[in-house]
């Protein structure tokens, strides 16, 4: 977002604020959008209330200059007086309901947005060890599930408050036109508000029910997915994994189904209590009030026009409660990101170049509980110049991923130093550090775009295409993206190795990058490209299990158990 465009959306976004925080503690709001309206500034929940003041009277005036209209139809002059006053207040009716639906949408949008985007810079500033704390589905559902939630439930809400503010000024006209058909009416209404009191509890509890057997089912749907062959491959696993589905598919329906008999009840005494007022209007009242002739059938008519702002807060009902509860997961996400918390960094710029990088008996631990430590690495030693080959080896589950994670920047480290041209690196110089590395990692995730590549950049991953074979696969404007998903396994770590060398970082980290590689590309790798990027003075950290090539490495290193020895020569 430019400049102009933040300061233009602050006054929106702090009213968005506000009207969240008042949705959290209370009961109303939602979204829509038509053409172009006047320029008029809406600061404050105040404002919008009076908007929606002025929508609710001018919505009164029309069912009272309607219901006078019955009595009035033999007088033309009167008639038409009438007429000229509905169209005029239903003008009003419709410019203060489209402004109050736009603004406030819009403010919560804006405020909605701007906390996405807070929390995306949050997530962005953990370290990967904290993210691996973090499920894949509370991440999806704090940055982007929740708020969909809350978007599509904006405009029910709008519209239920506003009706609601409707609803309680015809009451009011009620009241004038008859005191019994007034408290009438308030007995019925409160009954209704009663209810939904009562029962959203229930209706929370369902809703909390349903989303974690929704969580649970797409995690088992993923698992479908990205372990098809697998399955494929096995009747007993498919069976079994169609058993979970259908257990979870049934969870989520039975929560659903107990949520939607809450709100169906609701609606249900609504209409019941609707019919049942009109009843008591059209029979008992004459019997207890001397009304009669046309001032019954006004109230009758009034009655009637209560119907639909009486609808409109019962819908509103549903996604109110939908609203406030993604609204609680956003902040517990967020507030859960605090606790991790890291202190956003002054962003400086990444080194070109460096003459010595060192580690000094560096060490880290992994977390499997509060308080208990798992496989750690200890004491690792190790040193890199621009220009050199260094292979790691060691066998699986020995450490080298941890150590290059750590190495890396993404963990931190536990214990000794990481230091480049004699410099130690702290937490506060930790973002610049992790700007010498360009990386391939066993588990490397292949973007949809070439992020981060200026003109030059772009140029540069072009010509590694080519080089790397697989440039007949990306399309012609391939800055706007392509799709992962038409290259092979071998052919995406050629094109992640093409966007790590047209990154213009120092070091080169490349994590068994030949194992999907077949002998012949696997032999260039190690006899052409690997020497063609030494030439350019780039540093290369190679992970390889691949002996026959080992002579080629300016040094060896070695991991088992967690710790890393340097090998000399064979």
């Amino acid at each position: 977002m430019s400049t102009s465009e933040s300061s233009a959306a602050e006054p929106g976004s702090n009213l968005g604020r506000r009207l969240i925080g008042l949705l959290l503690k209370s009961r109303d709001i939602r979204l829509s959008v038509p053409k172009r309206l006047p320029v008029i500034a809406l600061a404050s929940p105040l404002d919008l209330l009076l908007v929606a003041m002025l929508s609710a009277v001018s919505g009164t005036f029309i069912i009272m200059v309607i219901t006078a209209g019955v009595s009035e139809q033999n007088d033309e002059f009167k008639s038409l007086e009438l007429g000229l006053a509905f169209v005029g207040l239903l003008l009003i009716y419709r410019y203060a309901q489209t402004l109050l639906l736009r603004k406030s949408a819009r403010a919560i949008e804006d405020a909605l947005h701007e906390q996405r985007v807070r929390v995306a810079v949050k997530v962005l500033q953990l370290d990967l060890s904290d993210l691996n704390q973090v499920s894949r589905t509370a991440l999806l559902d704090g940055m982007a599930r929740h708020y969909e939630a809350v978007s599509q439930a904006v405009m029910p809400m709008l519209s239920g408050f506003q009706n609601g503010i409707l609803l309680l000024l015809v009451m009011i006209d009620l009241f004038w036109q008859s005191f019994v058909t007034g408290v009438l009416t308030v007995i019925f209404v409160g009954l209704i508000i009663q209810y939904y009191l009562n029962r959203e509890g229930e209706l929370k509890t369902q809703m909390i029910g349903a989303a974690r057997a929704d969580a649970a089912l797409r995690a088992t749907a993923e698992d479908l997915v990205d372990g098809f062959k697998e399955l494929r491959l096995s009747r007993l696993k498919q069976d079994a994994i169609h058993r979970e589905i259908v257990e979870l598919s049934g969870n989520v329906a039975k929560c659903r189904t107990k949520g939607a008999a809450v709100i169906s009840d609701l609606v249900i005494l609504a209409g019941s209590t609707s019919y049942m007022l009109g009843a008591t209007v059209v029979f008992i009242l004459p019997l207890i009030s001397s009304v009669a002739g046309e001032e019954l059938s006004r109230i009758v008519t009034t009655e009637l026009f209560l119907l639909g702002p009486l609808g409109a807060l019962v819908r509103a009902a549903e996604p109110l409660s939908i609203a406030r509860f993604s609204l609680s997961g956003i902040d517990e996400f967020e507030a859960s990101l605090d606790q991790r918390g890291k202190v956003a960094q002054v962003a400086s710029p990444a080194p070109r170049t460096f003459e010595r990088m060192q580690m000094d008996r560096v060490g880290y631990a992994h977390r499997r509980g509060v308080g208990e430590e798992g496989f750690a690495i200890r004491d690792v030693t190790f040193e890199l110049a621009p220009g050199e080959l260094v292979f790691v080896t060691g066998n699986n589950g020995s450490g080298k991923t941890t150590m290059l994670r750590v190495l890396t920047g993404l963990y931190p480290a536990g214990h000794g130093t990481i230091s480049v041209d004699g410099q130690v690196m702290s937490e506060a110089t930790m973002e610049s550090y992790r700007g010498l590395f360009s990386t391939v990692f066993a588990d490397f995730h292949t973007f949809r775009k070439p992020y981060g590549l200026d003109e030059a950049g772009l140029a540069l991953f072009r010509q590694n295409a080519q080089d790397l074979d697989i440039a007949d696969k990306l399309p012609p404007d391939f800055e706007q993206g392509y799709d992962p998903e038409a290259f092979s396994t071998g052919q995406r770590k050629r094109l992640a190795l093409s966007l790590a060398m047209a990154d213009a970082r120092p070091i080169l980290v490349l994590d068994e990058w030949a194992a999907d590689q077949d002998p012949g590309y696997r032999e260039r790798f190690y006899r052409t490209i690997l020497p063609r990027i030494k030439a350019t003075g780039k540093a290369i950290i190679a992970v390889t299990h691949d002996e026959r090539y080992f002579e080629l490495a300016d040094r060896r290193y070695h991991m088992e158990d967690g710790r890393l020895k340097p090998v000399g020569p064979a």
